[in-house]
């Protein structure tokens, strides 16, 4: 007989413990420090600017969704933005994306990372010796969506594209409210620990996710570049 709770439907519908998809807590951690070390170089190197770079998350890690890589040597994609506060008539798209590129160089240069690697819309940093990479995503804000709108820069198109990740994160997390604080009071009481950390509680909302994307990634194996994006699913 299935059991009623959902997390532990969901381990037994698979025939597996949906915890093995989650990235491992001191990787997880080590790849929160290696990004607030980016944002903090970053804030300094721009410091002298009215238009100071703001680096936030968004995507997996910020809405407590990765999953652990399904082949060999693969990495987890650590995804940021880069918020310069310009408005998007004093600069272009490539000046956008270059200004953004030379500052990940120059924090580049004073550690350990790997050289930045330019993609259609990111600056992709590896961590060497470390399990993922981050990818740093040129922005300005959106006027038209304040306060937390933003453009972002493509190379293959000609018009900035408008996003918006931390609201996105706040409907997400607004979706299992009530699971989630729930949840982290039940952890609470288990580990002894009054303020149980967001990133350690899951609910069967991001399980589910998770579970998904773990199919997705087993399927497209052999086609990675057929594989949808995480936000569709």
């Amino acid at each position: 007989m299935l059991t009623s709770d959902p997390t532990l439907l969901l381990d037994e519908l698979l025939a597996t413990s949906i915890a093995d998809f989650d990235v491992p807590f001191d990787v997880y951690q080590r790849a929160v420090a290696r990004y607030e070390a980016l944002g903090n170089w970053l804030a300094g190197h721009w410091g002298h600017d009215s238009a100071d770079g703001l680096i936030y998350p968004q995507g997996s890690i910020r809405l407590g969704t990765m999953v652990a890589p399904v082949t060999d040597g693969a990495q987890y994609d650590v995804d940021l933005v880069c918020r310069r506060d310009i408005p998007k008539e004093s600069t272009t798209q490539n000046e956008l994306k270059a200004d953004v590129g030379g500052g990940v160089a120059l924090f580049v240069a004073s550690g350990p990372e790997g050289d930045p690697r330019q993609r259609e819309r990111c600056w992709t940093l590896d961590s060497p010796g470390e399990p993922f990479h981050m990818d740093v995503l040129p922005a300005v804000p959106d006027l038209e969506a304040t306060p937390n709108g933003i453009l972002l820069t493509d190379r293959e198109l000609v018009h900035w594209q408008q996003s918006n990740p931390v609201d996105f994160a706040t409907w997400f997390y607004g979706q299992m409210e009530r699971e989630f604080a729930e949840t982290r009071a039940i952890l609470a009481k288990q580990m002894d620990v009054e303020d149980v950390p967001a990133w350690y509680v899951k609910t069967t909302l991001q399980r589910s996710v998770q579970a998904l994307k773990r199919h997705r990634d087993i399927h497209f194996a052999d086609t990675p570049e057929d594989r949808p994006a995480s936000i569709i699913i």
